[in-house]
């Protein structure tokens, strides 16, 4: 399984928790990275190098709590220079286009092709990672591992004590699920400047997260 509140709900539902072992979603390192350069998708999305990109790039469910992030973006309306970008496709994107397309600071965008992936996640300034409540204790989100691995920022919504808040700790900024007004209070403070001491943690994280250190993992578990 995938994390470590799922490999407990497993251990119990089996009484053999010997037998459950976690394989965390990975990321590889050798194609998501830090271009230490502005991404060319800013001139091609007509923003400027100063602008402060927020990035969602994903599923566009119901449980992404996308709805939160985007009450978030018209709240910072007036804010020229933050720029939403959410990317994907899924069940809910028509609604949201139809309720939050109009807004002038958010762009929708399909899946961009994989081999553009890591030019376009280097676009982010903040990766955004909203989620419904209850979401968060279950899973990390396969997504994580290639917000980290770019080198940005990255915001979610978690309550605290959640799998995914203790993944993070202190490596990342964390709101409440649902609350959009302390989601666009947090984005609007990480748009005048970045925490450098954050840096190094998120690429901790990024390598807990690696294809290799999955497949290793994989690999003890299959092998015993």
């Amino acid at each position: 399984t995938i994390s470590e509140r799922m490999s407990a709900r497993l251990a119990q539902k089996t009484g053999k928790p010997e037998q459950v072992a976690i394989v965390r979603n990975w990321v590889d390192l050798e194609h998501i990275y830090p271009l230490g350069r502005k991404s060319a998708y800013r001139q091609e999305l007509g923003y400027a190098d100063d602008d402060f990109v927020v990035l969602y790039s994903g599923n566009i469910g119901a449980k992404q709590g996308l709805d939160t992030l985007l009450d978030a973006a018209a709240m910072l309306v007036q804010q020229q220079k933050i720029k939403f970008v959410i990317a994907g496709e899924g069940p809910a994107k028509r609604g949201l286009v139809e309720k939050y397309g109009h807004l002038g600071n958010v762009s929708f965008l399909p899946f961009q092709p994989y081999e553009k992936f890591n030019e376009f996640m280097n676009l982010a300034s903040l990766h955004a990672l909203p989620q419904e409540r209850g979401a968060a204790d279950l899973v990390l989100p396969s997504k994580l591992g290639g917000m980290l691995a770019s080198g940005a920022p990255v915001v979610v919504t978690a309550d605290e004590g959640t799998e995914l808040a203790n993944f993070l700790g202190d490596s990342a900024i964390i709101t409440p699920p649902g609350d959009a007004e302390a989601l666009s209070r947090a984005i609007e403070q990480a748009s005048k400047g970045d925490r450098e001491d954050w840096k190094d943690r998120r690429a901790d994280l990024s390598r807990m997260l690696s294809k290799q250190d999955g497949c290793i993992s994989f690999i003890n578990a299959v092998t015993g």
